[in-house]
């Protein structure tokens, strides 16, 4: 049986890693595209550059969702909100909570 801090800590981490896990991979790629360079030269460099590059375009923003301005959303609602759906990031529920 687990306990509630081991799955709360676990839930934490997987929403840590799903969220950066775009930007990690683009650093990746970018440390790849320079070890390409030096060891094998200009043109597997310009691949790898070209498929981080292509990734890093098409790939999910790590700056999140785009919000529209609305009226201010009272604090204690939308960390109501939150509570209510974890895993919803604050311009999220401030949005939600303004659209009501």
């Amino acid at each position: 049986m687990q306990s509630t801090s081991t799955s709360t800590s676990t839930t934490t981490t997987r929403r840590f890693v799903a969220r950066w896990c775009g930007a990690l991979i683009t650093l990746g790629g970018l440390a790849a595209t320079v070890g390409a360079f030096f060891l094998f030269g200009a043109v597997a460099a310009g691949v790898t550059a070209l498929a981080t590059t292509w990734f890093a375009w098409s790939g999910p923003s790590v700056v999140g969702t785009p919000t529209t301005a609305t009226a201010a959303a009272d604090p204690r609602e939308v960390r109501r909100y939150r509570q209510a759906h974890p895993g919803t990031t604050i311009s999220e529920a401030a949005a939600a909570v303004a659209r009501r």
